[in-house]
């Protein structure tokens, strides 16, 4: 069920920032999913199942008609780890925005609590 919801609702992405190191600042970035809903019943279900904090509800107040929306973020290890495991129950598009994201993950420089074990693992 997850993986279909993902599938129409998702988003896998790597998001830009800057990672200080000892010896200065280095463009880096991270691996993040997200997704939004206006049913917040069924994104409820899907942040639990993810370990993910619900945000919202973000209502609209120059557009009164709009429902109200809720969405939720997983960023870092967590997000890399269930990108890997929803990877082959996904549609092409989506597989190649994984494979985009985990791709800038793995030059990126380990780090205590990554994942560090899989990078060898992924293609």
């Amino acid at each position: 069920w997850l993986a279909g919801w993902l599938e129409g609702e998702g988003c896998f992405y790597w998001r830009i920032g800057i990672i200080r190191d000892r010896p200065g600042r280095r463009t880096g970035g991270c691996a993040c999913l997200t997704a939004g809903s206006t049913d917040e019943d069924v994104l409820t279900r899907a942040a639990t199942i993810l370990g993910a904090t619900t945000l919202g509800p973000r209502i609209y107040k120059n557009y009164p008609t709009r429902k109200a929306f809720w969405n939720f973020q997983l960023a870092g290890a967590s997000a890399v780890g269930w990108m890997m495991m929803f990877y082959s129950l996904m549609g092409l598009r989506r597989q190649t925005q994984i494979r985009k994201v985990l791709t800038q993950w793995k030059q990126l420089e380990p780090t205590k609590g990554s994942l560090t074990f899989l990078r060898k693992r992924f293609p």
